[in-house]
């Protein structure tokens, strides 16, 4: 049903690199110099909706008082700067390299348009740092020198003022990397979160100065004062309508308060706004015969969750898995700033760059591998805690024995899946030698309840996009892993028949059919992102690609549900 709507195409795979797109994601190189460089996106092209994603990264702002406010941070004049460029463009905002006439650099990031939430955003990342740089003194966090959490100032935009770290970022040197590079870098991850996780902190949240929470937000007072635990800054808890509407983001009292706030949320959104949509993922749209899915069904398996997330955070006398601990949300290789010893050879991490949406959340919420480090559902990953479980010794990744004889694109894959098993298995392994707290929520007794628990924390928080799918699904697993799920005995409040378990499995397993075919057969081959972005260089022929791939006898319905056609978003703000 869903190859109806290409037709066969014949890619030239060999030009073009093969490596997972999140570890190139926005690179600057190859910029277009027609648009405004330092208020316009110029990093890449979106193969759809492009002038929808420009727009929200359009951020015009006040040149000449944005120079004032970075030389009043570091007691310089504004005369002493020779030079304000962009440097970098990321996923919330865009990087400022200023330079003065002595060869001082500095850095300003601004946010984009799209950034959420607004003004606790900003203000929260420059606390979290803050913090983390004055607690923790293994980490490596540039210094804050100045901030506006809003556009009230001679810049017009908020902003945010700090060191600049020299170092080359993570993602730029990924294909370089041996394995004596992932070992030591996953071991400096797993240190840095060790530290990280040895704090407890008295509520769920995000961090705030103080000053910045008065008549703005409640907090919750640290021992230092001059932080406080206000409400929680994840994207998806202000997304479009979202950020209208009253529901408890944080500061949180209890474990069940914080696993609840997602739903609790999206409640409040869909009663306010909620609306039938075509899924917003349209190559999905066939699944559900191209018909609009109703909120309420959304709605009634929201609440099927507040019914049973009492019931399964996890009961603990220590408190070592409900303890509200911090992380960093995303230690991805554009966040991190990396500089080889010329003495030992060894890669050190000399900055994390980008606290954004930093939360204060329960331990066995925050557990889990990193995103882009994650290898979940690869035999060799995934016998890696079999292995343990049993006693078993866990072997060291390795290459093909045929490598050697393999061709160019069938060595780039196997480069790249051998490179994904060592980031996987060594960020393990260092992480069972020095945090104990997070090995319990990798590989523990609770480990497998947890990644559910996690899942249903993550699809009950998701904003309404057409698909009740996925919620679904964990609701089912709920009640068919209620035994090791549920934090005290009893039965579980679900019930589902064994027909809506199996059109449920059966939906869910042709949901991934369709993302798998949409990875094989386009994003991963031609290496661009889910939201259809592409190098500059790249863009005309992948773009001519695109539009082979698409059936020429295709109908209304197909054109409309084609994934690389523009479409109108408004509906699902």
């Amino acid at each position: 049903m869903f190859s109806r709507l290409y037709s066969r195409v014949q890619i030239p795979a060999t030009r073009f690199r093969l490596y997972n797109i999140r570890f190139q994601y926005r690179s600057l190189s190859g910029t277009r110099p027609a648009r405004h460089d330092l208020f316009d996106y110029t990093s890449g092209r979106w193969l759809y909706n492009e002038a929808l994603r420009l727009k929200e990264r359009r951020r015009p702002f006040n040149v000449d008082g944005l120079r004032r406010l970075a030389a009043q941070s570091v007691n310089r004049h504004e005369d002493d700067i020779v030079e304000l460029k962009k440097v970098f463009e990321g996923e919330h905002d865009r990087t400022l390299l200023i330079t003065m006439r002595d060869g001082f650099q500095m850095v300003a990031r601004i946010p984009y348009p799209l950034t959420v939430p607004k003004y606790l955003g900003v203000a929260s990342e420059v606390a979290t740092m803050e913090f983390m740089r004055t607690q923790c003194a293994g980490i490596p966090i540039p210094d804050v020198f100045g901030y506006a959490p809003d556009a009230e100032n001679v810049a017009e935009t908020p902003y945010i003022l700090m060191e600049h770290v020299e170092g080359t970022r993570l993602s730029d040197m990924l294909l370089e990397l041996d394995e004596r590079d992932i070992d030591s870098l996953t071991e400096q991850f797993a240190r840095f979160e060790a530290e990280m996780m040895e704090m407890a902190f008295p509520a769920g949240g995000s961090l705030y100065f103080t000053d910045d929470l008065k008549g703005v937000a409640d907090g919750i007072l640290l021992d230092n004062p001059r932080f406080s635990v206000g409400p929680e800054t994840r994207d998806l808890l202000w997304y479009g309508k979202r950020s209208e509407v009253i529901s408890n983001r944080g500061p949180y009292d209890s474990a069940v308060a914080a696993f609840t706030s997602g739903a609790r949320k999206e409640i409040a959104y869909l009663e306010n706004f909620g609306k039938p949509l075509l899924p917003f993922t349209r190559e999905r749209r066939a699944l559900y015969n191209d018909e609009p899915q109703k909120p309420e069904t959304h709605l009634h398996n929201l609440r099927r969750f507040l019914e049973i997330a009492p019931l399964i955070v996890p009961s603990d006398p220590t408190g070592a898995h409900t303890r509200f601990r911090i992380r960093h949300p995303d230690l991805h290789p554009q966040k991190l700033l990396v500089s080889r010893s010329p003495e030992t050879g060894t890669l050190n991490i000399v900055a994390i760059t980008n606290w954004h949406a930093t939360a204060l959340l329960p331990m066995f919420l925050q557990a889990g591998f990193p995103s882009w480090i994650k290898n979940h559902g690869d035999p060799v990953s995934d016998a890696l805690t079999n292995h343990l479980r049993i006693g078993e010794k866990a072997a060291t990744p390795v290459l093909p024995a045929d490598y050697a004889s393999l061709d160019v694109l069938e060595q780039q894959r196997a480069m790249q899946l051998y490179h994904k098993r060592l980031f996987h298995h060594h960020y393990f392994m260092n992480t069972g030698r020095h945090n104990d707290i997070h090995l319990m929520g990798l590989y523990g007794p609770h480990a497998l309840a947890d990644g559910l628990r996690r899942r249903m924390f993550r699809h009950s928080s998701w904003m309404w996009e057409g698909e009740p799918l996925l919620l679904r699904v964990v609701l089912v697993q709920a009640m068919q892993n209620w035994e090791t799920t549920a934090a005290a005995e009893g039965p579980c409040p679900l019930e589902f028949d064994e027909d809506y378990i199996r059109e449920t499995m059966d939906l869910y397993k042709a949901q991934q059919d369709i993302d798998q075919f949409m990875s094989t057969s386009f994003r991963d081959l031609l290496n661009f992102a889910l939201d259809g972005w592409v190098e500059n260089e790249r863009y005309e022929v992948i773009s001519q690609l695109m539009a082979q791939a698409k059936s020429p006898n295709s109908s209304e319905t197909d054109e409309r549900d084609y994934p690389f056609n523009d479409m109108d978003e408004s509906p699902y703000l």
